[in-house]
């Protein structure tokens, strides 16, 4: 079971990082630099099953390059239905971010206009589907996470003209199709709550460890990482409907 688990980490992991020995710089897309949301799983209260949320959450990450900054606003919809040995979630995103890009100018071309911060918005749509053993409520599984991901506004246009300048490599796509592979433990803490744990690998995030608290109708979570660090917040979507 461990080297079926990572054999496909590593092979990602690798094409992740993987360089092209052309020499210039590669910027993604604005949310690739993002973790995923955690996965969330059906909570059974007063015979009733809590399965959607609505959240928001925050990133604050160095760049890639030296003494560059990326910030993140996100607000997330998404739905969960729990099996015993298996579980989907499907997931609404939209966010809005900056990107401080630096070093461009004056090292990469004459010109001084890459460098600054870059505004970006954006979208994403992802599907989490995941196997598990289940031994009265604690879960060890995979799950894979394909999503569409688009990203709009004034970081897309540098990625767009600086590629077209031959300043930084391709990689301009407003849209892309990317894939995530999520190793899962979650641990019941009580009838009501569990502590989740999981490791990301893919893109968006690249590698990106994510702990979260479910309890009730509330779902706190981080991730952290040697660059990144992720705050964010989940509650019922009922609850809130319910005030409105």
């Amino acid at each position: 079971m461990k080297q079926i688990i990572m054999f496909p980490l590593i092979l990602i992991s690798s094409f992740l990082f993987m360089g092209n020995g052309c020499g210039l710089r590669t910027y993604y897309q604005l949310i690739a630099y993002d973790s995923p949301t955690p996965i969330v799983f059906e909570v059974k209260m007063d015979s009733v099953r809590t399965n959607a949320f609505a959240g928001i959450d925050y990133m604050y990450m160095n760049g890639y390059h030296e003494n560059e900054k990326i910030n993140i606003v996100r607000l997330n919809y998404q739905t969960t239905n729990t099996g015993k040995f298996n579980l989907s979630n499907f997931s609404l995103q939209a966010f809005y971010g900056t990107y401080f890009v630096k070093g461009i100018d004056g090292k990469y071309t004459s010109d001084s206009v890459y460098d600054g911060i870059k505004s970006g918005y954006g979208a994403r749509v992802s599907y989490t589907g995941g196997l598990n053993f289940n031994i009265k409520g604690f879960r060890l599984g995979i799950g894979i996470e394909p999503s569409v991901n688009f990203d709009f506004g004034e970081y897309s246009h540098f990625r767009i003209n600086a590629a077209r300048e031959r300043v930084i490599e391709r990689n301009a796509d407003f849209i892309k199709l990317n894939l995530n592979i999520i190793p899962y433990v979650s641990i019941p803490v009580s009838e009501n709550s569990l502590i989740n744990m999981q490791m990301n690998v893919g893109i968006p995030g690249f590698i990106s460890p994510i702990i979260s608290l479910q309890i009730d109708n509330q779902i706190f979570w981080t991730g952290y990482n040697e660059d990144r660090m992720n705050f964010g917040l989940m509650v019922n979507f009922d609850t809130i409907r319910s005030n409105f």
